[in-house]
């Protein structure tokens, strides 16, 4: 008997999980039915711009030498410096 209502439970919660799913799917579909759910995902995804808008990339440079934070102050001023040379 106790296993019946803990399968019962877990295919209720599962239920639920499911429903929820499907809401969030269907409000989803709803928004990308809409120009501005269109926008929002070609801009989040594809880092997409409006016209007369510039776009900022940020390339990490692999050659750089990495800046070690110390716990003195010192350190953390060269950081600094070192930051804006």
């Amino acid at each position: 008997m106790q296993e019946t209502a803990k399968n019962k439970r877990i295919v209720e919660d599962k239920v639920t999980a499911l429903q929820q799913q499907k809401e969030k799917l269907e409000a989803d579909i709803n928004s990308l039915n809409t120009d501005e759910g269109k926008e929002k995902l070609f801009r989040e995804n594809f880092g997409l711009a409006k016209e007369g808008e510039g776009v900022i990339m940020i390339i990490e440079d692999k050659n750089a030498p990495k800046a070690s934070l110390g716990t003195n102050t010192g350190s953390f001023f060269s950081f600094l410096r070192n930051l804006f040379k």
